[in-house]
This record gives structure tokens, C-alpha cells and sequence, in this order.
């Protein structure tokens, strides 16, 4: 990030150099950079099931959480895929430190026509 706040996003062309460019972001509000950078995890995680659960909870749920909520979520983004697979598939319970309020509601999320 530059001093003015700007951020670099990416370059193109042949001379990269003359084709980087910025963005102006408003770093003053950490809590919604956070909440992209979750929603961006959630999105990408490798595995395309549970890119789908974890997206599209975090499309519904992340704007809501408060700091410790989103704490205890980037916990839950640690857990290796096919242990959260196995708590969504009701394989197995999610491990004591991960059992919470978060947890729950994220295994209890089901994708439907209705989800934003």
C-alpha cells in the first residue's frame, strides 16, 4: 500500500512496468477489509463444495458478525477441507475449540434458490 493509500492491484500488458496500476481504498475501516478478505478465503478454498457452503455463508452471515464472531469464523478457515467436509457431511463433530455459535450455524447452512 502506498502512503496516499492506494493499493496495488495488478499489471498487464507487455511492459509491466508502464501498465501497473492502483486503486484509492479506504483503509479506515479495517472490519470491512477484513469481511473481503474472509468472503475472498470463503470463495477460494480449492475444494468447489465447500467453496459453495463457505461462500455463501459468508455472503449471508459475514456483514452481521461482530469481531469476536469473525474470530472465531477465521478459526474455523484454518481446519483442514476434509475435516469441515466431515462436519458438514455429519461424519463427525467439529473438534471442542471449534465449537461454537459460529461453528453451528455455518454446519446448519444449507444452500437453497433463497440464499443471497
Amino acid at each position: 500500500m502506498k502512503p496516499d493509500g492506494r493499493v496495488w492491484i495488478g499489471q498487464f500488458g507487455p511492459d509491466t512496468a508502464a501498465s501497473t496500476f492502483y486503486i484509492l481504498v479506504d483503509m479506515t475501516d479495517k472490519m470491512t477489509i477484513r469481511r473481503k478478505r474472509l468472503r475472498f478465503r470463503c470463495w477460494h478454498r480449492g475444494m468447489k463444495e465447500l467453496d459453495l457452503l463457505l461462500g455463501g455463508f459468508a455472503d449471508r452471515e459475514l456483514g452481521a458478525m461482530d469481531e469476536a464472531e469473525l474470530d472465531r469464523f477465521e478459526a474455523l478457515l484454518e481446519v483442514p477441507e476434509p475435516t469441515l467436509y466431515a462436519w458438514f457431511t455429519g461424519q463427525a463433530k467439529p473438534a471442542p475449540e471449534h465449537d461454537n455459535e459460529v461453528s453451528r450455524r455455518l454446519i446448519a447452512f444449507k444452500i437453497s434458490p433463497e440464499t443471497p
